[in-house]
């Protein structure tokens, strides 16, 4: 009978050395737009930088860098910068004339990936990466009522005659009110998008008052910090000089961007070039106007509010290796057949929409794609695109949601409907009795779910639904008289209507709801073993059912009232992208 071989331990082979690395030297690069050194939403609102150079190009340590600011926008304070990177709408990749990658609406899914996969440790880098808040930059002795009448507070104090601190109460416990509770949940691992601040023609220390620039995400015009009623509103002189622009630091996040090896650049004819197009500018957060009493909204016009993107430009990490090194990797390619083959994982968009007075919705995903790894939805008012009072990019409601399931061709996935757990509500407090399962779909698709290295932004308060009471926004016309309309709007801000002699409020809870399916039949150890609807041209359908109260039917739930709208959709297609480099420098892309 044979012994059984005996292995010699890690610990213990001393034969195990990794290997000697070839001649190396790294580089910094800077490459810069070649169309201009200004952008805006309303001039030049698309930027081109050409990426090339001899080298090999390191993606996973090269980033975006740009400066942003709100302009001069007179009547309007600044705007509080939505999640991730609102600015950037569409993200292009060319080379020589080839589009090799296209992703539309890119800044509402970065959003979204930040959101989901990131935690409160994450929102403190992004605090000093990408302007997002973070997760300790409202503290609990914060102020968050509202001014003497109780009117237009960060919270609805219910008319109370004195501003409510609420820093004794403890994380995540409120007194009961669904409006402090929320208030807590958001102070709490940084899930508030904003804050407001007081009337400043009234004595300091008799209201609450509340500095944006709390906020890592708060950005001033321009307007807000040379006149003099500007400076009234930053706390007379009190406050530090604010801020009036930003310098974001942005990984590319695409499919080049997400290369785990290095690109040759080298072997190229024409290099790159990474083509940004710009968001509107209602959309890249919730602007706030002066608060003056008597004065027009400023907010009222979508058109007029512009920002500036300057100093751009593409920080690359280069390696330079030994020429010989190159000449050899060429003969190995060349003996190959002569083609390079890079893999990586990109996302294409789709969006349609669920119509008015609609309990549920077929959505159409036309994707012809060779290998689907997932899909990943997200949902908001149709009517709230273009709202800039309100954060709009990075926020996805859950909109009532019950059961949802995919068809492709004629097969379903799953065959049982996937059940949100949304209970029909009588009134605006319903809660979520199946979340787990919603993001245990979700997270199949970024990973295995037994694993504990996963991080999300994600928690049960940001998934409720958008009722204005359940998301910290007044039950109250913006002028503070009347009832609130379109409460399922995320992300809402009160703005001054010029009405009354109230100050601009923001308050409300971060709404970051996912949901979707993994298909993927050999998850993260192969290429290309996802679903194909390319080859025989298979149709895609979302097929969701939603309850009762949503935002496609008007209703008045617990006093706030909500006007129908249709529902937007937005999916997107994680999928395998495969790079081609032939010997003659060309390089193409098939997904």
């Amino acid at each position: 009978m044979s012994q059984p071989s005996v292995a010699v331990p890690v610990q213990l082979n001393y034969a195990d050395t990794p290997p000697i690395a070839i001649e190396s030297r790294p580089q910094r690069r800077l490459f810069f737009p070649v169309n201009g050194q200004s952008f805006a939403p309303n001039n030049t609102n698309q930027i081109r930088i050409d990426v090339n150079a001899d080298s090999m190009l390191d993606f996973s340590h090269s980033y975006l860098q740009f400066d942003f600011d709100a302009g001069v926008n007179a009547g309007v304070h600044g705007v509080f910068l939505d999640a991730g990177c609102p600015v950037i709408n569409r993200l292009q990749i060319e080379s020589g004339g080839v589009i090799l990658e296209d992703i539309q609406e890119w800044n509402r899914l970065y959003a979204l990936l930040c959101e989901f996969q990131g935690d409160a440790s994450n929102t403190n880098d992004w605090g000093l990466t990408q302007a997002s808040a973070s997760s300790n930059s409202a503290g609990m002795n914060s102020f968050v009522g509202g001014n003497l009448a109780g009117q237009g507070g960060l919270i609805d104090v219910g008319g109370l005659a004195v501003p409510q601190d609420y820093s004794a109460l403890v994380f995540g416990v409120g007194s009961g009110t669904p409006g402090q509770d929320h208030v807590q949940a958001g102070i709490n691992q940084g899930c508030l998008s904003g804050v407001g601040w007081s009337q400043p023609n009234i004595a300091v220390g008799t209201q609450a008052l509340t500095n944006p620039e709390l906020f890592s995400n708060w950005v001033w015009t321009a307007a807000a910090l040379t006149t003099a009623q500007g400076l009234v509103e930053r706390g007379a002189g009190v406050m530090s000089d604010g801020r009036s622009s930003y310098k974001y630091n942005m990984p590319l996040m695409c499919g080049l961007g997400m290369l785990r090896k290095y690109f040759p650049l080298i072997f190229l004819n024409q290099g790159i070039t990474i083509v940004l197009h710009l968001e509107s500018g209602a959309n890249i957060g919730a602007w706030v106007g002066n608060g003056n009493a008597g004065a027009a909204n400023p907010l009222v016009s979508t058109t007029a509010l512009n920002y500036n993107i300057t100093n751009v430009r593409f920080c690359a990490h280069l390696v330079d290796l030994d020429r010989a090194f190159y000449e050899r990797l060429r003969s190995t390619i060349e003996a190959s057949g002569g083609v390079m083959t890079l893999n990586s994982t990109t996302y294409r968009h789709f969006t349609d929409s669920v119509p008015v007075n609609s309990s549920s919705g077929t959505i159409n995903i036309p994707a012809r794609i060779k290998s689907i790894k997932a899909l990943l939805v997200r949902q908001v008012r149709s009517d709230q695109d273009g709202r800039n009072n309100c954060f709009n990019v990075g926020q996805s409601t859950s909109a009532g949601l019950n059961l949802y399931s995919f068809r492709v061709g004629a097969v379903k996935y799953p065959p049982t409907d996937i059940a949100v757990g949304y209970e029909t509500p009588a009134n605006a407090h319903s809660q979520l009795t199946n979340a787990g399962e919603v993001f245990q779909e979700v997270r199949k698709a970024f990973g295995t779910i037994g694993a504990y290295d996963h991080k999300t932004n994600c928690q049960e308060a940001t998934w409720r639904p958008s009722y204005a009471c359940e998301n910290n926004a007044r039950t109250m016309a913006n002028d503070g008289v009347g009832t609130e309309d379109q409460t399922h709007i995320v992300g809402k801000v009160a703005t001054d209507s010029g009405l009354r002699a109230m100050s601009n409020n923001i308050g409300c809870c971060k709404q970051n709801f996912m949901y979707g399916f993994d298909f993927e039949g050999f998850s993260k150890s192969a290429v290309q073993s996802g679903i194909n609807t390319q080859d025989r041209s298979l149709p895609i359908t979302l097929e969701a059912t939603y309850n009762g109260v949503n935002p496609m039917t008007a209703s008045v739930v617990a006093g706030a009232q909500n006007n129908a709208s249709a529902l937007r959709v937005d999916t997107y297609a994680m999928c395998d992208i495969i790079f081609y480099i032939d010997a003659t420098g060309n390089i193409t892309s098939r997904i």
